[in-house]
């Protein structure tokens, strides 16, 4: 037995090690950007980490910016048809820290707060002073569903829209919760659970594109990651009472990777006075699914944005500032 306990430790910090092919000890403020012709679509965040970004700009007079954050696993270029099709507005979205094209450690972060500094800075250091006077709105799928709350709550948007956020995550969660804090403590990056191979979209090209995509992470969720979702979740719901920010969400029924029952609590504590919960007959991604299933969830958040547009049209719009 106590061989068999060396051999887990020894595999699990032979694990660690080798899974940190990128540091933030390895970053530096004085480090060059990734490539010299892609420097501008880069920002260098407060880890020296440098994130990429993509700004997708309207093909008529904007209404609005609209902020895309990716959710566990991906990055932004899935969600490429997505900004195409608010054509009428400027759309940013950046890979998280540890995911698609950006630097970090893959699919870990120290503290989930770092994702929302990550936000913080495109928005106050690239889009304000870029676009000074059009309303911003921000958009999040599942865990950017999570990180789209953090953020609203720091920061002033005229609008925050959620696809199927991961406020309730799968039973799983209470394995990370027995286990995890004992061996965060001396192997935070080790490989924990697998992410569940449960359906997420109708769409089985989508899904099955997403499994060989090098940009995607389709390994275990590691520890220190695990635990700070967790964190995050319940954060969330201790804060809701204080969410003030015009609120929609849309939710899968079927959603078996975050529960619907996450989104209806959120929702019901919510502080803001304009919100809504759309609960519809799709699965965990309602924004892959196929045509004319993810041109209706379209359709519904452009209305639902219309609507505040021609509210605020007349005013003086306040920018995503820290409050």
């Amino acid at each position: 037995m106590e061989k068999c306990c060396l051999a887990l430790a020894v595999g699990l910090l032979l694990v660690n090690k080798l899974d940190s092919t990128t540091t933030h000890s390895c970053a530096y403020p004085s480090r060059l950007p990734p490539t010299d012709f892609l420097k501008e679509e880069f920002f260098q965040n407060k880890l020296g980490l440098w994130i990429y970004y993509q700004e997708w700009k309207s093909t008529t007079t904007p209404k609005g910016i609209i902020i895309l954050l990716h959710g566990y696993g991906e990055g932004l270029h899935r969600y490429n048809h997505i900004a195409k099709a608010f054509f009428d507005y400027h759309v940013f979205a950046l890979d998280h820290q540890g995911f698609g094209r950006s630097e970090g450690d893959r699919a870990h972060v120290d503290m989930f707060e770092d994702y929302i500094n990550d936000v913080q800075m495109l928005v106050e250091d690239i889009i304000s002073p870029k676009y000074p006077d059009l309303p911003q709105y921000v958009m999040g799928q599942s865990m950017g569903g999570l990180i789209a709350i953090h953020s609203s709550l720091r920061l002033k948007f005229q609008g925050c829209i959620l696809c199927c956020p991961a406020i309730e995550i799968p039973a799983s969660s209470a394995l990370v919760r027995a286990v995890g804090l004992v061996i965060d403590f001396v192997f935070p990056k080790a490989p924990l659970i697998s992410f569940p191979a449960l359906p997420s979209t109708s769409l089985l090209a989508a899904k099955e594109h997403a499994g060989f995509d090098p940009l995607n992470y389709n390994g275990k969720i590691k520890v220190h990651q695990g635990l700070e979702l967790l964190k995050a979740t319940k954060f969330a719901i201790e804060k809701a009472d204080t969410f003030e920010t015009p609120l929609f969400i849309i939710h899968g029924k079927n959603d078996l990777h975050a529960s619907i029952k996450g989104s209806q609590l959120f929702i019901e504590k919510a502080a803001s006075k304009d919100k809504c919960l759309l609960a519809v007959e799709t699965q965990h991604e309602p924004l892959q699914e196929i045509r004319p299933i993810r041109n209706n969830i379209i359709s519904h958040i452009r209305d639902w944005l219309e609507i505040r547009h021609c509210n605020i049209s007349s005013q003086v719009h306040p920018r995503g500032a820290g409050r």
